[in-house]
This record gives structure tokens, sequence and C-alpha cells, in this order.
């Protein structure tokens, strides 16, 4: 591996967390340590989770009739309105979702997602013969869409202050002479939660700084294009992947209702 590219990891390791998950991260203003709220979070008070609340259930559904253990779980809650029978119902709805197959799609996601970012560092990833259709397209379709990918800017965090936002970008890539967010997203669809995508790629692009964990200091973000992003749709097994450009123009009032919201939320 190159130094720019072990550089790059170095520079991006993970920064503290407080208990909602939040990045702590030293204000770049003031100095004073912060809780960010998480772009995804902020992305998510727009979004539409219909289509992904009714997949949970048919998961759900799905664990409950393979696993009669689950079933009679479910049946042994003496009261499931009480604090204790709600707790102990959700446990057993998420080992259910689990039974049902809900975590592989994630696993696969997570996993394209280190072997692409294995090979835009230069690395060889022990790829499995499922998977290698699935990277060829991947490395295909870069080249051919001619988007170039900079290993310093692969998961990179990133802080808004004008929100108190911050984030983790998939990439900076180089496309048309300019630089433009892009995200990678492996599941069957984008189609239910491209308005959600849009908003985190406009966050992300008008993002003041760079959280550098190598320095323990923010660095400028780079000039990225304000207008348009780019999502990678590398649907896990299909071997193909989409690249989509993404209005980012479209999404500066989104942003500021969402703002709104996470207000009216707290």
């Amino acid at each position: 591996m190159g130094l720019d590219a072990l550089n790059a990891i170095a520079a991006r390791s993970e920064p503290e967390r407080d208990r909602w998950g939040r990045y702590i991260i030293p204000h770049p203003h003031t100095g004073r340590k912060t809780s960010w709220t998480r772009a995804t979070t902020w992305a998510k008070t727009l979004d539409d989770t219909f289509a992904l609340t009714k997949w949970e259930l048919r998961m759900a559904g799905l664990g409950l009739a393979a696993r009669p253990d689950l079933l009679a779980s479910v049946a042994s809650i003496a009261d499931p309105e009480s604090s204790d029978g709600k707790k102990a119902l959700n446990r057993t709805l998420e080992d259910a979702k689990e039974a049902g197959g809900a975590t592989v799609r994630r696993n696969l996601g997570t996993a394209l997602h280190a072997f692409t970012e294995q090979l835009d560092l230069g690395q060889a990833p022990t790829i499995p013969e499922p998977h290698r259709e699935d990277m060829a397209a991947y490395t295909s379709a870069l080249e051919t869409h001619g988007i170039e990918v900079d290993p310093r800017w692969i998961e990179r965090v990133v802080t808004v202050p004008e929100f108190t936002v911050a984030g983790t970008f998939d990439r900076l890539v180089r496309h048309r002479g300019e630089l433009v967010v892009a995200d990678l997203k492996t599941g069957s669809t984008v189609s239910y939660g491209m308005g959600g995508i849009a908003i985190q790629l406009a966050l992300y692009a008008n993002a003041e700084t760079v959280w550098d964990a190598e320095c323990g200091d923010h660095i400028p973000m780079p000039e990225v294009s304000k207008t348009r992003g780019l999502v990678l749709h590398l649907a896990a097994g299909s071997g193909e992947c989409v690249v989509h450009e993404v209005d980012l123009e479209a999404r500066s009032e989104e942003r500021r209702v969402g703002k709104e919201c996470l207000r009216l939320c707290r």
C-alpha cells in the first residue's frame, strides 16, 4: 500500500461518540467539545420510511415462522403493554428480524463497502466468488463514467457548523473536471430513499471542515460541487453498478426544513 493510502487511513480514524452515537468533535470555531447531530438523523427527518417499516415487518414475520422458540417467547409475555413486556417484545422481534434475514443485507452491504474501499486504496482484497462480478461492475462503472477516486477522501468525517451536523461521506471523486460527493449504496433499490440520500449528499457538499483524527484538528473541506452529487448503486449479487447523478440545489429548502424539524423535536 502506498504512503498516501496509509496516511488516508490514519486521518479518518473514528472520533469519540456520546451515548446517542453522535460524534464528539471540538467545534471548529470555539474549540469546545461538541456533540454533532448525525447527517443520517437529519436526512431521516424528511425521509419516507414506509417501505422500510413494511420490509422489517416482513422479516419479523418470516423469522417467527422459522423459529418456533421466538413465537413461543412472544406468546409467553404476560403483559405486552407493560414497560418490561415492551422491552421483551422488542428484543424478541429484533431476534425474529435477524432470523428472517434482516441482517443478511446489512452484512453484505458492509462487506461490499469494505471490498470497494480496499480496491480504491490499491489493495487486492480476497473477494468470494458470488461478489467478484459485483466488484468488476464497480470498477467498470468508475472507468466508464470517468470517475476517479482519491484515497485521501474515503470515509471522512465532516462538519457543518451552521446546523451542528456531522457525518461521514463515502467518497469524494473527480468527475467531469470537479470534485463531487459520491455515496455507495448496496441495497436492492435506491428508489424509496433517494430523497434522504440527496439531503445527506447536500450536507456533505456544504461541509466546512474535515476532521483529521491523525492531527486531532479540523482541516478545510476541499472545494466540491454544491450543485450535484453521485450515487453509485451496487446491488449485492447483481453484478451491476448504476451511477445516478443527484441534483443538490433542489435540497437547500429541505435542509432548512430539516433544521426546524430537529429543533422542534428536542
